[in-house]
């Protein structure tokens, strides 16, 4: 992960790495600098600083349903809204 920025960086060598004219990953709006950026296996991810704080939390429960899940094996996260199959 790293921020975007229409000046050079000293850690990108010198090269530009902007997000204007990029759309959000998470809401699709149009991203401006700075933004947050990762590069993945299938491409880049744009996202707005406060859509990234949204994904994160958004993950981190996933993550602990996740979990609950596994400790609790045929039940259903109890604040979730999804049924297990």
């Amino acid at each position: 992960m790293s921020l975007t920025s229409p000046v050079p960086g000293d850690q990108a060598g010198g090269v530009v790495h902007t997000a204007q004219g990029e759309a959000c990953f998470f809401c699709g709006q149009s991203t401006s600098d700075p933004a947050v950026y990762w590069m993945g296996q299938r491409g880049e991810i744009y996202l707005n600083p406060c859509c990234a704080d949204r994904l994160c939390t958004r993950l981190q429960r996933d993550i602990h349903e996740y979990e609950w899940g596994l400790e609790h094996p045929g039940r259903c996260y109890p604040w979730s809204r999804h049924e297990l199959a």
